[in-house]
């Protein structure tokens, strides 16, 4: 599955961030927000993450994944709707001008240390 590459990445760029701003603390939490469009699937990045922070910077630390859902918009009647499924048709003037204008999104929101609140 793609989600293992994505996941290292994620960790990667996260390891990668602390060691740039010179953060020594331990990290208790990664806050991630998921775009139900992203190409990702929550299960497996959650699995991955775990397995790939067994030791390191990240070891202990819990990835917490804030779904975000489809958010589309009309181009012609400028409409927005959030979505579950992908239905690119305007329910406000039928058009299928439909722009996606939210969740694609995986990033990371916020990284909790071991001496901070969440």
């Amino acid at each position: 599955m793609h989600e293992y590459s994505i996941t290292q990445s994620l960790v990667q760029a996260v390891e990668e961030e602390l060691e740039a701003r010179g953060l020594g603390a331990a990290v208790q939490e990664v806050h991630l927000k998921l775009g139900l469009f992203s190409g990702a699937v929550k299960g497996p990045v959650e699995f991955y993450y775990e397995m790939l922070t067994k030791e390191g910077r990240l070891a202990g630390s819990k990835l917490m994944i804030e779904e975000t859902p489809l958010v589309l918009c009309c181009k012609n009647c400028q409409a927005e709707w959030a979505s579950e499924e992908p239905v690119f048709r305007c329910g406000k003037c039928e058009s299928q001008n439909i722009e996606i204008t939210g969740g694609r999104e995986m990033t990371v929101d916020k990284i909790v240390f071991d001496d901070e609140e969440s």
